[in-house]
């Protein structure tokens, strides 16, 4: 059944505002797609730039932490009093507090990683561990303790890689990397 306008400007006016109707609802449809996939688009750049640049930030971080430990392996002090800190458990029983000259080495070894450590602000703790079972910390914790290397999430995976860094998840932090 055809629909019959009773004049023709009512005719003119139904179909020109058909054909507008229809024209606005096609240009309205191409626009939607073409900014839809133009925000897409942006959005996946975006997100890999922002990759890229959290990837290149941790690498830095890698770099800063490894250049950190290295300072710490290849101090002069350090090799200096650590050989000396190991002495005595290789000869004896002695602790620390038995022997004044032990403590002496032990407080200089805390007092030098310090100075390494303030120098940067890549790590708030450092520890060193002898093949003995003790770990000499300085830092957010200052002393030593008597530890089960084994028992470490790290130790497994280091010694299987010859002592170089491992870098992974730890209860609490977000990396951890040792040499």
């Amino acid at each position: 059944m055809r629909y019959r306008f009773g004049t023709l400007q009512q005719s003119l006016f139904a179909y020109y505002s058909a054909v507008f109707i229809i024209f606005s609802l096609i240009v309205a449809g191409l626009l939607y797609v073409f900014l839809a996939s133009d925000i897409r688009h942006r959005s996946e750049e975006q997100q890999r730039q922002l990759g890229v640049s959290i990837v290149s930030n941790l690498d830095q971080e890698v770099v800063k932490m490894n250049n950190f430990s290295m300072n710490i392996v290849y101090s002069n002090l350090v090799k200096e009093h650590f050989s000396h800190y190991l002495a005595p458990a290789e000869d004896s029983e002695q602790t620390r507090t038995s022997d004044p000259a032990l403590y002496k080495d032990t407080t200089t070894l805390i007092d030098v990683i310090l100075a390494i450590i303030s120098s940067s602000n890549t790590a708030k703790q450092a520890n060193i561990y002898d093949v003995n079972g003790k770990m000499l910390g300085a830092g957010a914790f200052n002393g030593q303790l008597s530890v089960d290397l084994t028992k470490r999430p790290w130790y497994k995976e280091t010694w299987e890689r010859s002592g170089w860094r491992v870098i992974q998840l730890l209860e609490g932090s977000f990396a951890h990397a040792n040499r």
